[in-house]
């Protein structure tokens, strides 16, 4: 949420995300999500996949565009 994603979007997501991460992992994407920070609810999915390029872990970027379409399929 504090990257800018609507909080129903955000929690749906937490989950399969701290189980498919290390610590270290979550800890680029907190890093990436800095970079990306915008008011919440302004953050598209390009926008968020941009920041996580920075990242430059492929793993990463794969858990989170899973998880962001897996539930905002839910939402």
């Amino acid at each position: 949420m504090s990257a800018g994603l609507p909080e129903p979007l955000a929690r749906c997501m937490a989950k399969p995300m701290a189980e498919d991460l290390s610590i270290a992992e979550l800890q680029a994407l907190g890093d990436a999500a800095k970079l990306a920070r915008k008011p919440i609810g302004d953050v598209a999915i390009a926008d968020a996949l941009q920041a996580l390029r920075k990242v430059g872990d492929p793993k990463v970027i794969s858990v989170m565009a899973a998880a962001s379409f897996t539930c905002i399929g839910k939402i």
